[in-house]
């Protein structure tokens, strides 16, 4: 799979180029060890690994930067991959100020595409902005960016900082 600005060649071989790699553990969410990784930085939140749970493939749920482990979960749709708040920085707003007040509804995108959600920017806290959106996202990512809407008017993005409880944690 290709990147944008990566082009048509394989991110693992990409990023090793830039990132010093360490392997470590797959996990699951039980904590058994199910297999290797190259290094944390070759894979995102969501991405399928190449392993199997039985005959179902895995997809990474969390990353734990300090042991060095990728845990994962089996199929795509796990409810670990889904979430229905996420924090982020202040949002940089395009006017200059913020058109929408605190628990004030807008839109929200965190991919490309057509996937959007209601949402309401809730609280800031300990400098960051809690988001929290009607339709639970799948595999938010830390370091993406959720853009902000009114209708078709872009408000302002923020750079997400990290989830919050998966669907798994209610």
């Amino acid at each position: 799979m290709g990147l944008c600005f990566v082009g048509q060649r394989k991110f693992s071989d990409f990023i090793k180029q830039y990132v010093t790699c360490e392997p470590g553990n797959f996990l699951t969410l039980d904590g058994d060890v199910i297999g290797q990784h190259s290094g944390q930085a070759c894979y995102t939140i969501g991405q399928k690994t190449g392993l199997l749970l039985g005959t179902v493939s895995c997809y990474v749920a969390k990353k734990n930067v300090q042991n060095n482990e990728i845990i994962v979960v089996p199929g795509p749709h796990h409810k670990a991959l889904y979430c229905k708040t996420f924090y982020t920085g202040w949002p940089h707003w395009i006017s200059g100020k913020s058109p929408i007040m605190l628990g004030q509804k807008c839109t929200v995108k965190y991919r490309r595409g057509p996937l959007s959600s209601w949402c309401v920017l809730k609280e800031h806290l300990d400098g960051l902005q809690v988001i929290a959106v009607d339709n639970p996202f799948r595999a938010v990512t830390p370091g993406q960016y959720a853009v902000f809407y009114n209708n078709e008017e872009c408000l302002g993005a923020a750079v997400i900082a990290t989830s919050g409880p998966s669907l798994l944690d209610y």
